[in-house]
Order: C-alpha cells, then structure tokens, then sequence
C-alpha cells in the first residue's frame, strides 16, 4: 500500500475550535488516537483570522500523536 492510498485527515481550525467533517472536535489528541493512525496527511485548513499563537500548539499535538505528514492551508 502506498502513501496515496491511506486516508487523509483534514482538519478546520476556525475561532469557535477545531472541526473535523464539519463537528467541532473538543480533545485532537483523543480524536487522534480513537480515529486516524498518521499514516495518511494531515491537513490544517486554517481560518485567516484565527489567532496565529494556536497553531504551534495544534501542530506539537499532530506532532506528539506521530503524525508526520502535515500540510497548512489558510482559507
């Protein structure tokens, strides 16, 4: 199996919090571990006027769950 074949994760971070498939997502950690291994991307859709300070601490969680592939786009 290849990288292509593995399912993404795309994740909103938007000022309300983080959503995942339109449902606001309390604990990413959790989520993580309950529901997507980090063999696929990870990829942040990132509202434009969220506050930048948030996204270092979102990206140590992606990190620290072992996902290393991570793309960053803001919306």
């Amino acid at each position: 199996m290849n990288a292509n074949e593995y399912d993404n994760l795309i994740i909103e971070v938007k000022n309300e919090g983080l959503f995942v498939e339109e449902k606001l997502v309390d604990d990413l950690k959790q989520y993580i571990q309950d529901s997507f291994d980090c063999k696929g991307k990870v990829i942040l859709m990132i509202d434009r006027n969220i506050e930048h300070k948030k996204i270092p601490k979102i990206m140590d969680v992606l990190k620290e769950s072992g996902c290393e592939k991570i793309s960053i786009a803001a919306v």
